[in-house]
């Protein structure tokens, strides 16, 4: 289905055609996941509605981004480079220094997920004036201009659509189908520190080098699920 000629300087009439296309794909129940990997039940979603695979700072529907959860974990907002590397020159230095060997796969691998708390890797975020910083064992490796977060809260998530999916398999075929739909506007940087304070934001690095080459799928910036309207100055729960 592809939606064209919305008019996009009238953001309420965005949500009326996003929210009658989601009431006709709740209505149908399971569905089969027509993408792979582990984005694919936004993906099939996001196929549904006609929208064309999004890898930029722009919300995905004409102004509304759309992001989907198949269960109460973290949801990832967005993912921001560093502002400046502290206790490393980048990103390869990155994982040279804090990875880990991974003898079956073969490559050196730094996946760690954290807040203000320390973890079991000893990384750990605090907040310093203007500045988030990822620390290893109290020591500055990473830094983020709050400024920085702020535009990248702003321009994805001005206006978010959250989709809550199950999933199932019928006949060897994965599938999903919508379970409820939380519109939230407006997100607040002063709420997101807040987040952070509270350790209910998460940092994520999912990175590692194998045969001399680097992949780097973040760094994500994650919110615990039921934690998402804390985000957010306005938000609903869609009743069809």
């Amino acid at each position: 289905m592809l939606i064209e000629n919305v008019d996009t300087e009238n953001p309420r009439r965005s949500e009326y055609i996003l929210l009658d296309q989601l009431s006709i794909l709740k209505n149908r129940g399971y569905i089969d996941v027509t993408a792979n990997g582990n984005g694919r039940f936004g993906l099939t979603i996001e196929q549904f509605l006609g929208i064309v695979q999004n890898s930029h700072k722009q919300p995905d529907f004409f102004g509304i981004e759309l992001k989907t959860k198949v269960s109460n974990t973290l949801q990832t907002l967005f993912s921001l480079a560093p502002t400046a590397y502290i206790g490393c020159q980048n990103k390869r230095d990155l994982v040279d220094k804090f990875g880990i060997h991974d003898e079956e796969k073969n490559r050196v691998s730094l996946f760690s997920t954290f807040g203000v708390k320390q973890n079991n890797r000893g990384f750990s975020l605090s907040i310093e004036s203007d500045v988030i910083i990822v620390n290893n064992h109290g020591e500055a490796i990473l830094e983020y201009e709050i400024s920085k977060i702020k535009d990248s809260l702003l321009k994805k998530h001005k206006k978010t659509a959250y989709i809550n999916l199950s999933k199932s398999v019928n006949d060897g075929v994965e599938q999903c189908k919508i379970d409820d739909v939380y519109l939230c506007e407006e997100p607040s940087i002063e709420k997101f520190i807040k987040l952070v304070e509270l350790g209910k934001v998460r940092f994520e690095l999912s990175m590692y080098v194998k045969g001399g080459k680097l992949k780097d799928y973040g760094p994500f910036w994650r919110v615990q699920s039921q934690n998402i309207s804390e985000l957010y100055e306005f938000n609903k729960k869609v009743i069809w």
